[in-house]
Order: C-alpha cells, then structure tokens, then sequence
C-alpha cells in the first residue's frame, strides 16, 4: 500500500531527499516481508499434508534466528518514523499539493480508512505483534518440544523488538539533541579567548550541521 498507493504518487511533490526521509528504505523491509511469509507458507503446506498440525514452533525459530538482516532494516526504517511524520506534519502545513494528493491517497480502498502516519508505524505494531503471537500458541501447546521451540522463537522476537526499540530512542535522542544545538545562541562564546569555549564550539557546531540536514 506505502510503495503503490503513495510512493509512487508522491514522487510527483516531493524531493529525493524527502521521500527517502519518509520512505527511507521500505522496499528492503517489504522484500524481507515477502521472503519469511514465502518461508512460511511453503513449511506451513508441509504440515497440512496431516490433518492436525502438530507444531509450528520450529518453523518460527527458523526464521527468528535468522533475523539480523531484518533486524537490522527494520530498525533503520522504525528509527526515523518520527522525523518522517514531522516532515509530513510540515508538508500539509506549507503545500497545498502535498496535502491534496495524501488526502486523496488515504481515500483509496486500500488504505482501509488509514491515514498515511498510522502506516508508516504499522511496522514498528507489526513488531509487538510476533511475541504475543508466540505466547498465545505457547498457551495452547500440549506437546514439550514444539512448546521449547517457540519459547525459544518468542525469546529471539523479544530480543529484536528490544533492539530496534533502543536504535530508535538513541535516533530520536540525537535527533532531540540536533534540535537543542541548532537554537543555542553562541555568540557570547565566540568573543570569548578561552580554550574550553572554542573546544565547545568546535564541537557544537559540526553535530548542528549533521542535523540541521
């Protein structure tokens, strides 16, 4: 929905400096997507060869285990959510067009009644998702070993979602402290001979650039 029912439409009102602040890199993340869930359904068929399916706590561990990749995309995309939904907040404000074409957007079936902001998080929900999945399936399993295998599973998506939890909080603190920098006001340093004053404005000064980007 993001990569048809905006992307491609918003390439006509926004930079490439825009849309990768927005969309950074949502096509990797989709393609990861469709890779597990081919995984899955094809392991999933397998199973349904018996009537009852004994276990799918093996098949998630599977994939759990060999998250790093997704681990890691995801966190790149989860991470600048909240600059993306500023610049979006931005945008309406000050374009007309960008805010004619999203409010015409989130009016097609697709979008399911859903705002352009309560997709772009979906990801980071999809997330929370996994290990109360597991657990309920744990609750509902008899047999020991499938049970070991998805604790196990459970475990390894608590430990990615804790992961990109703590990528995005230090994001956002860097983000925070760009903001603070760039409104500090150092012109009683700059007349000063001080080593200690031009030491913080060698400093402040290169991490307000790398943000003020």
């Amino acid at each position: 929905v993001l990569d048809q029912v905006f992307y491609q439409k918003m390439q006509s009102v926004l930079s490439p400096e825009e849309l990768s602040s927005i969309f950074l890199n949502l096509r990797q993340v989709y393609q990861l997507h469709e890779c597990i869930n081919a995984f899955l359904c094809e392991a999933m068929k397998k199973r349904r060869e018996s009537p009852v399916v004994q276990g799918v706590g093996d098949i998630m561990l599977a994939r759990a285990e060999a998250g790093d990749q997704f681990e890691e995309q995801v966190s790149r995309l989860c991470s600048q959510q909240s600059q993306a939904l500023e610049l979006i907040k931005n945008k309406h404000h000050k374009d007309p067009r960008f805010s004619h074409l999203i409010q015409e957007c989130e009016a097609s079936p697709h979008c399911r009644r859903l705002q352009l902001k309560d997709l772009l998080v979906a990801e980071m929900q999809r997330l929370t998702k996994y290990p109360l999945l597991l657990d309920n399936i744990i609750k509902h399993t008899e047999s020991e070993s499938p049970h070991t295998h998805t604790s196990r599973a459970q475990a390894r998506c608590r430990g990615i979602l804790q992961a990109v939890n703590e990528v995005v909080r230090e994001t956002e603190h860097r983000h925070r402290l760009g903001q603070y920098q760039r409104r500090l006001d150092l012109t009683p340093l700059e007349r000063l001979a001080n080593p200690v004053a031009a030491q913080f404005k060698v400093r402040a000064v290169p991490c307000a650039s790398q943000y003020g980007r």
